[in-house]
């Protein structure tokens, strides 16, 4: 607890125009927010509350490696040097949290592979879809011309295909709702359409199939493998 009330400290001595420790910060690089520094600097802290930072020099370029850090903005960047170069300081390695889109920036939604409710992360829309002839069915019961088109939309996929169910109720007898995620809508196939490999699946229902055929035949869903 000692060590951050010394750097306040030595850092108030300087703004009073006392020498400062060697090290320990200055009077010329203090600051509290991005519009104490340069136009080319940002304020650079360990953390995303008020308190004194130092003024440290924006990237001007980053490599496009992909190892997400959250911004104390609330969006998720490709990496931290992206961060950097936005003015933003790091509040967490690998992308922000979320609930819902509302937790994210406009140009961003609340992503997620496996659940349509369940905790997610801040990804950049698309702005530009490829062709792909694969229709999805969306966690909001649209059906979008392909996954990237409903990650445009800000919207998570539920399953490939046609929204056309949310439960096996709403199918023929030899059907079944199936879907990527365990909660949310997705399309009525049978129950022999399904992977006849012996690779052993855990269903929605919490029981171990010997694969994918088994489960289908049960009317159950593959439960999706962790990430």
């Amino acid at each position: 607890m000692w060590l951050p009330r010394l750097l306040t400290l030595c850092l108030c001595l300087c703004v009073l125009g006392n020498d400062c420790i060697e090290g320990a910060g200055r009077l010329d690089t203090a600051c509290r927010s991005n519009a104490d520094c340069e136009p080319t600097q940002f304020c650079q802290t360990g953390f995303c509350e008020d308190g004194f930072g130092e003024c440290a020099e924006r990237p001007t370029s980053c490599d496009p490696d992909v190892n997400q850090v959250c911004g104390c903005d609330g969006r998720t960047y490709e990496n931290g040097c992206f961060a950097e170069l936005a003015g933003v300081r790091l509040a967490q390695t690998g992308p922000c949290l979320c609930n819902d889109n509302g937790d994210c920036p406009e140009d961003q939604y609340c992503a997620a592979s496996d659940s349509c409710f369940e905790l997610g992360t801040c990804q950049p829309r698309p702005t530009v879809c490829e062709p792909d002839p694969q229709s999805v069915c969306g966690c909001d019961g649209e059906t979008y011309g392909n996954a990237c088109l409903a990650a445009e939309a800000g919207v998570r996929v539920s399953g490939l295909g046609v929204c056309d169910c949310e439960t096996n109720a709403e199918c023929g007898a030899i059907d079944y709702c199936n879907a990527i995620t365990c909660d949310g809508p997705g399309e009525c196939i049978l129950r022999t359409d399904c992977d006849p490999s012996p690779v052993v699946v855990t269903g929605c229902d919490g029981v171990v199939y010997p694969n994918d055929c088994a489960a289908a035949a049960a009317g159950v869903r593959v439960r999706p493998e962790p990430e």
